[in-house]
This record gives structure tokens, C-alpha cells and sequence, in this order.
């Protein structure tokens, strides 16, 4: 783990001080003056002057390839992975996945759009929650959230089996859009579009 500043190395951390092996992703957390780290099998570590000072063990079974870690103002922390959308709050950890609705279980990123939806880029096509989802599921990890759009191949969304580790995945633009990597290129969503099929179709009885 390296520290740049002002455009030079300034610190060097190697991995044996964190329990050793690897991180595949990393969020800086404003608030406690830290860097959260993800481990390959979803442990998660909080480095904080040149020492892991708090550790969580994931304890899913399923949980592999942590992605887009993030933390939000409130100190909670995100993670997405192959068991879906991990919350870790209060010491708790706990992972919405298709156990709640989701189509399926990996996650690659999520992302809130300017309307207070939340965009999850799955290995299944890309899902839009309600705003407020994510809260409603916060106090209670058993419910079923409410999908509001759900695109896939037919819609021209990719269906990942693999993601990849670019930082960041997502990006929003100045207009609303957002912009983020694909195994084919870069892709544009516009979460403004009228994502429903208002077409009937039509019945034919032979």
C-alpha cells in the first residue's frame, strides 16, 4: 500500500502488516482519517496510521472478489462482491443479495443517480432500486426490495459473469448520466429514460 503526496511516495506499507495477502479494493473514509481495504474472500480492514486498527470477517461462504468499496457520510460502508451488496455498520455486517429480490447474487457496482435511485451493475444486467430502498432494507435485512427497472441483453446491457477491477467503475456526468466500464468498452446510461414497455402486445388466437 503506498501513500503519494505531492506528487511523491511518501509512505510504504507492505502487506504483512495487514494480515498479509493482498487488497482488491480500498475507499479513504474522510471522517476517522482512514483507508478501508477489501481481502479477496470479503474481509474487511480499517489501516489507519500504519496499522490495521478494526477487522471484519465476512463469514459468507459465498463471498468472493470484493469490488467498489465505498463509505458514506454517515461512516457506513459499501462493498460489492460476488454475494451482492454488503453493509458494515456498527460493527455488523450484512449483504443484500437475491435472498431479497435481487435477479441474482453478484454485484459489481452500485451507484444513487440524481433521483435518489440506486443502480446495481449485476452479472445479470443492470437493476434500479426506489429510492429509499437501501434504507428500508438497512433495518430490516430480510425484506424484498422493490425493483423499479430491470435491463439486460434485450435491453442492450451487458450480463457480466466476471467484472473487472477498474477504479472507479461507475462515474456520474454533469448532465445525470452515468458513464461505466464494460469487457467491450465504455457504456452511458441515462437514468432519466422511460425504462417501461408501454407497447401491448399483440394477441393472435389460432
Amino acid at each position: 500500500l503506498l501513500h503519494v503526496q505531492e506528487g511523491g511516495k511518501t509512505e510504504v506499507f507492505p502487506w504483512d502488516l495487514a494480515h498479509g495477502g493482498s487488497a482488491t479494493a480500498m475507499a479513504f473514509d474522510s471522517e476517522r482519517d482512514g483507508v478501508w481495504l477489501a481481502r479477496p474472500r470479503g474481509d474487511l480492514e480499517f489501516f489507519q496510521r500504519g496499522a490495521v486498527t478494526e477487522r471484519y470477517l465476512n463469514g459468507h461462504e459465498n463471498f468472493q472478489n470484493p469490488r467498489d468499496l465505498s463509505v458514506s457520510q454517515d461512516g457506513t460502508v459499501w462493498l460489492s462482491s460476488d454475494a451482492g451488496v454488503t453493509r458494515l455498520r456498527g460493527g455488523q455486517m450484512s449483504t443484500l443479495s437475491g435472498r431479497n429480490g435481487l435477479p441474482c447474487d453478484e454485484v459489481h457496482w452500485f451507484k444513487y443517480d440524481d433521483q435518489h435511485s440506486i443502480w446495481l451493475n449485476t452479472a445479470c444486467g443492470l437493476v434500479r432500486l426506489a429510492p429509499g430502498e437501501l434504507d428500508r432494507w438497512s433495518k430490516d435485512p430480510t425484506v424484498q426490495v422493490s425493483i423499479t427497472a430491470y435491463l439486460d441483453t434485450f435491453e442492450g446491457a451487458e450480463n457480466l459473469v466476471i467484472g473487472e477491477y477498474y477504479s472507479p467503475q461507475v462515474v456520474d456526468t454533469p448532465d445525470g448520466r452515468l458513464a461505466f466500464v464494460t469487457e467491450n468498452g465504455l457504456a452511458v446510461l441515462d437514468p432519466h429514460q422511460d425504462f417501461t414497455n408501454h407497447q401491448v402486445p399483440p394477441v393472435h388466437i389460432s
